[in-house]
């Protein structure tokens, strides 16, 4: 059953990093920038996770009130003034995905260790036909075994596409997507097999969910914090 209870809006980040400073920004994520952003009013959790297969090699996300605190004062007045260790970290990032979404269907009650994030194209992905036909095959993914949870997020285009100082700093332009169908659970290959029977990308396609292959990957938890 769709559980829309809770926060629904979501800031997820995919990014590679500079090898010879994967250290150093994991580092400031645990000792300074997931705790700046959960002091943030409005943010609840964020979660950090690392590449098993796929790319990029990051995948952190952050759990809010609703997609309109990615635009509230406070949350533009710190992404405007970032601060100095943000700015020598930042350029470190490489093949950046930022999105602001609703999260407009959730499966299943917590986050697994494990999770497949698929990064999908498709105009009508937020459609009704569309939200369907997730839903049901979120809810057979939920049954397979490990399965803690299966997340349908929708692209808030306008909050994405706020202009700031961090984006600048990074330099590269963010790679887009219309929305995300996040897998979670105990294991690795459960959540592998649960992705492959049920979010098949050939079979998204020919049900016309997505509009091409989306852009997958396999990730183990590595950093919590809230929530």
């Amino acid at each position: 059953m769709t559980d829309k209870s809770g926060p629904h809006g979501i800031l997820a980040i995919w990014h590679d990093m500079v090898a010879d400073h994967e250290q150093a920004v994991n580092n400031w994520y645990n000792h300074e920038h997931h705790s700046e952003r959960l002091g943030i009013p409005g943010f609840h959790s964020a979660r950090r996770h690392r590449a098993l297969a796929g790319e990029p090699g990051y995948f952190v996300f952050y759990e809010t009130d609703d997609p309109s605190v990615l635009e509230s004062r406070a949350y533009l007045d710190r992404v405007d003034n970032p601060s100095p260790l943000t700015r020598l970290m930042m350029p470190h990032y490489r093949h950046t995905s930022r999105l602001v979404c609703e999260r407009a269907q959730r499966f299943g009650d917590g986050h697994g260790g494990f999770v497949q994030t698929m990064r999908c194209v498709g105009e009508d992905f937020a459609g009704p036909a569309a939200a369907q036909g997730l839903a049901a095959r979120a809810e057979a993914a939920l049954a397979e075994p490990g399965i803690v949870s299966v997340e349908i997020w929708n692209l808030d285009p306008l909050r994405t596409g706020v202009p700031t100082k961090e984006k600048k700093i990074r330099g590269e332009p963010d790679q887009m997507a219309d929305g995300v169908i996040m897998v979670s659970g105990n294991d690795a290959a459960q959540v592998t097999a649960a992705g492959q029977k049920h979010f098949d990308p050939a079979a998204l396609q020919t049900d016309r969910l997505v509009q091409g292959p989306p852009d997958s990957g396999l990730y183990q938890l590595i950093f919590t914090m809230g929530g």
